[in-house]
């Protein structure tokens, strides 16, 4: 299997790369620095604000809309200083890859504010792409590398993020006929 690489100038790459290096070496314990963020207000870890929450809930929406499977956040604030959540998907081709990709970012500009991600990586391999909106990075992965990498290992201790997404296809379906009754009321 070929693999994406993942270079470039953001800072993210290097959380991506520590993945790489740990599947390599086989060493787990290999781990990231926290900052030790805290809010000012109350000495508390901090975690994941309300609207980067928001906005990673309508980039997992546009992945399931798309047929993604495996569609997993974690908040990693705690864990890393330069990012809050870290969103997971998986496309059976590079064609859903690069598709899931797209629609992602379409509903992000259109639906959160036009935000645009800051960096784009992956796009030319379609095996890996990853999204730097800052407050939160998506990978959005082939199945293939999916199961390589094993991304979820490096987050597995972080709390997970109930991403609201509906539970069986039907539900999905459901709740798009509701949305479309509603505006076919308006």
């Amino acid at each position: 299997m070929e693999t994406a690489r993942i270079t470039g100038t953001t800072q993210l790459a290097v959380t991506t790369q520590l993945a790489k290096i740990k599947e390599i070496s086989g060493n787990d314990t290999i781990s990231t620095v926290s900052t030790g963020s805290t809010d000012d207000r109350n000495g508390e870890s901090m975690s994941a604000q309300s609207n980067t929450i928001a906005a990673v809930r309508i980039a997992a929406a546009a992945a399931d809309r798309l047929k993604a499977t495996d569609i997993v956040a974690f908040d990693v604030s705690n864990l890393l200083g330069i990012t809050e959540i870290m969103l997971i998907v998986t496309a059976s081709n590079e064609r859903q890859v690069l598709g899931v990709g797209q629609e992602i970012e379409k509903d992000l500009y259109l639906h959160a504010e036009k935000l645009q991600p800051r960096e784009r990586e992956g796009l030319a391999e379609a095996q890996w792409v990853l999204l730097d909106y800052g407050d939160f990075v998506v990978h959005i992965m082939h199945e293939e590398a999916r199961a390589y990498y094993g991304l979820e290992r490096l987050w597995k201790d972080c709390p997970q993020i109930d991403l609201e997404l509906p539970a069986t296809p039907q539900e999905a379906n459901d709740t798009n006929d509701a949305h479309e009754t509603h505006e076919s009321q308006d």
